[in-house]
């Protein structure tokens, strides 16, 4: 590499830690949850950006001509960045059915600019020549100014709902907005100067290496709903992810520079570089390991403490229930108030002490395995959502008949029916219907609640009962939901030997929430 400009090693090098960078990103946002197509989308965006780095870094090194102007005609893969950008907004925003439509053109229109350009590479690129220090540069023909065009507008479109979107939303989806907002602005701008030169305009490119940072921030922003906004989770995963893609952009550079070390430092031979890679990509993998269970053990611990911090003024109100209900007199209503408040408060009770044993995954609770009719738990869970069922005029029903008895303990499985109609009655539009089952099966007893409600996605079924985890339509639906019930419905009935599992013909299409526990003997 020593033939090569000084300014363009390091433009060169300075990709390579962007690209670096941006890899980085995009996997650890990917692993972090691959069922979800928003993460999957970030990853199209991310790929998409790192496939126009790449390209930059090869065609920026090449000096014959022939070869340069095949590496950057493949800037026309810019297209997919514009196609990427457009999908994940409207994604973001939960505007991705409204806008299908422009969505779809989105991707038509791009593909159409790639195509036309393919079979007429001259009207995009009409030739490459010396400019900077590049020994070759990109011209700009009438097809690359459409796509310029197409590259820079299209995301307008998708930035405006984005904009209107933050006008409307407000609390943490107000914040987590802002930073999707600002992002998008600053890496298509940083992004955008690498166009300059192509119309002759004399600004170095090196500047537009920056634009993979834009990614981070986005990063942030999926991770702050993701996890349940546990700041400093998702602080912690930042500057991680930011250090290991900085140590990743060096062992990379180094890779690329192993013919240039071996010929200029003495002593280092050809293996000396990879041995040294391998051991720091080992390193690096268990640190990447470590990181990721201390942030499972982060949240878990700040279950742990808001239980905590809940049970204290949990335990007051259960202390002055009585001095108030002697206090009532003869007044039914007041005493009626008051008894729903001690009800409501011992359920919050309960519910602290699922809590607290979610936040012990290997801790050892108690269970009292007892003969429980499941059907009158699921009347009790109707009387307690009556005023919901009644103001949405949902026709709810449990199905008629005697049903065996389930083997389980009450009090948990109290919350578990509770978890699955509530969810039904929340998620189920006005006039809508919920049905609710009990009945023999082979396995024991089975109790389903089935609805014609918001419907589950069928690669959101396997991840459902996942902690944290909620769906698009139920972020819609239930904007102050955690993601939590599901989660400690299974917990609960793993405990017992259960089984919990939900079907859906997909999104919009109603589903049914079903759970098995083995039958009490007669």
């Amino acid at each position: 590499m020593g033939g090569f400009d000084n300014q363009l090693l390091v433009t060169v090098g300075a990709n390579i830690i962007s690209a670096a960078l941006i890899l980085a990103g995009g996997l650890f946002v990917l692993f972090q949850n691959p069922r979800r197509d928003i993460n999957w989308l970030f990853f199209f965006l991310t790929a998409s950006t790192l496939a126009y780095t790449v390209l930059f870094i090869i065609a920026s090194l090449q000096t014959d001509y022939a070869a340069a102007y095949f590496w950057w005609f493949l800037n026309i893969f810019d297209v997919f960045i514009a196609m990427a950008v457009v999908h994940f907004i409207f994604r973001v925003i939960n505007r991705e059915r409204q806008w299908r439509w422009f969505i779809i053109a989105t991707y038509t229109t791009g593909l159409g600019i790639f195509a036309v350009a393919w079979l007429n590479p001259a009207w995009f690129l009409p030739s490459v020549v010396p400019k900077l220090y590049f020994a070759y540069y990109l011209t700009a023909g009438g097809w690359y100014i459409v796509m310029l065009v197409y590259f820079l507008g299209t995301p307008l479109v998708a930035a405006g709902n984005l904009i209107a979107s933050y006008y409307t939303s407000v609390g943490i989806e107000r914040k987590r907005l802002e930073y999707f907002i600002l992002m998008l602005a600053i890496g298509y701008a940083i992004g955008c100067l690498n166009f300059l030169l192509v119309f002759d305009v004399p600004f170095d490119p090196v500047f537009g290496a920056l634009m993979g940072l834009y990614l981070i921030p986005i990063a942030y922003g999926i991770f702050s709903t993701n996890l349940l906004d546990i700041r400093l989770v998702v602080r912690r995963a930042f500057y991680y992810a930011i250090s290991i893609a900085a140590i990743a952009g060096f062992l990379m550079a180094l890779i690329l520079l192993n013919g240039f070390l071996v010929r200029t430092v003495p002593g280092i031979q050809f293996w000396t570089v990879p041995v040294i890679v391998a051991i720091a990509a080992f390193i690096i993998g268990r640190a990447v390991w470590k990181q990721a269970r201390e942030a499972e053990k982060l949240k878990y611990e700040f279950i742990t403490i808001a239980t905590h911090k809940l049970r204290t003024p949990l335990t007051r109100i259960r202390w002055a229930i009585p001095e108030l209900l002697a206090a009532s007199g003869g007044n039914e209503t007041l005493h009626e108030g008051i008894r729903r408040i001690d009800d409501a408060n011992n359920r919050l009770i309960e519910l602290t002490n699922v809590l607290m044993e979610a936040s012990h995954p290997g801790g050892t609770y108690d269970y009292q395995e007892i003969p429980v009719d499941l059907k009158h738990l699921a009347w009790e869970a109707i009387k307690r959502f009556a005023t919901q069922i009644s103001e949405k005029k949902l026709a709810i029903s449990v199905n008629p008949g005697e049903a065996p008895k389930a083997l389980g303990d009450a009090r948990r499985l109290t919350l578990v029916v509770e978890v699955l109609v509530e969810n039904a009655v929340m998620y189920t539009p006005a006039g809508g219907t919920v049905k609710i089952g009990v009945a023999p099966n082979r396995r024991g007893v089975r109790f389903s609640v089935a609805d014609t409600g918001i419907g589950v996605k069928r690669e959101d079924q396997e991840h459902i009962f996942s902690s944290f985890f909620r769906t698009t339509s139920a972020r819609t639906v239930d904007t102050e939901g955690v993601g939590l019930g599901l989660s400690l419905a299974k917990r609960i009935l793993d405990r017992q030997g259960g089984r919990i599992g939900v079907e859906s013909a997909g999104e919009g299409k109603g589903s049914t929430f079903w759970f098995i526990l083995p039958a009490a003997e007669e």
